[in-house]
């Protein structure tokens, strides 16, 4: 009979923490699906948010260069007020650029941030070496900017002559602040990490880029190697960024040569989930603990 009884209390125990066990993990696989959900939603969000960025960015930088012609060229376009005036008013139709201008031989012409434009050499910058070289249109990496300080990334076009002769290069320089206005549509605020990748693994912009973090390189890590092999992609692992397990999901933009990320941490996505697990094992501690009370006066009763 005291076999008995202690058959029933186990079967009873084993069964109570079975049950609960099986929900907890179904109530984990729903709360990573969500998360899942909502950075695949998210990640959605910054596609067409950054397409039509790059979209804006290529009709001003259209109307920069109309102007600049029509001016005479980037060389008198350094020597009046006018064409700052004009350019500024044209950057304020952006969210928060600045324009730059620069001749054929990369120094500024006009800047929309000071007047009169500096005299400072970007002749070595990548992007002028891409117009340099005959590229029409370039987004540029990351970079720190040797004018304002700002940790930028850019869109630039180049400037050429009736003849088709360079001229120099307007550009569209941009902060990762306007990531912010993406994370005011999304309940996904906590720690959320928003990329803007170039096919060669270079960042573009990222929430929280410092400038020390500016120039390098991720190709060779596995977070981006994934997103290579398909148009689109979630899933977990490490970011090299903060070295977080994150929740990830890539995209890639149809017209231009951009993937864009969102990921927010795993240990977010169960935040929910572990407080139900706190609350779990308080409740059947409490049931286990009843349960052996009353085992032991059944078994005493017995005696």
């Amino acid at each position: 009979m005291d076999i008995l009884i202690l058959l029933m209390a186990a079967s009873f125990a084993i069964t109570v923490v079975g049950m609960r066990v099986t929900s907890l993990w179904v109530e984990r696989g729903r709360e990573i699906a969500q998360a899942q959900a909502a950075t695949r939603d998210l990640a959605r969000i910054i596609e067409e948010y950054v397409s039509r960025v790059f979209e804006t960015s290529d009709l001003i930088a259209s109307e920069a260069i109309r102007y600049i012609r029509e001016q005479g060229g980037t060389a008198k376009a350094r020597k009046g007020i006018e064409p700052h005036r004009y350019l500024l008013n044209l950057s304020r139709q952006t969210t928060g650029d600045y324009i730059l201008v620069v001749d054929q031989d990369g120094i500024p012409s006009v800047v929309t941030t000071q007047f009169p434009a500096p005299t400072t050499d970007l002749s070595d910058r990548d992007w002028f070496k891409a117009h340099l070289g005959g590229s029409d249109r370039h987004i540029g990496k990351a970079l720190v900017s040797r004018i304002t300080g700002e940790v930028l990334f850019t869109y630039s076009r180049a400037i050429r002559n009736a003849d088709g002769s360079f001229d120099g290069v307007v550009q569209i320089a941009k902060t990762p602040h306007f990531f912010e206005q993406v994370l005011l549509t999304t309940a996904l605020v906590n720690d959320v990490i928003l990329t803007v990748w170039n096919p060669k693994g270079d960042v573009i912009a990222r929430t929280g880029l410092t400038p020390d973090q500016v120039g390098r390189n991720y190709a060779d890590s596995r977070l981006f190697q994934r997103p290579l092999d398909g148009e689109a992609a979630t899933f977990d692992e490490t970011s090299p960024f903060d070295g977080k397990e994150r929740i990830i999901s890539f995209r890639r933009l149809e017209r231009w040569p951009v993937i864009v990320s969102a990921s927010v941490p795993r240990s977010s996505a169960l935040t929910a989930y572990n407080e139900s697990m706190r609350q779990t094992m308080w409740q059947l501690s409490m049931v286990l603990l009843g349960l052996t009370v009353l085992t032991v006066i059944a078994l005493r009763l017995r005696a």
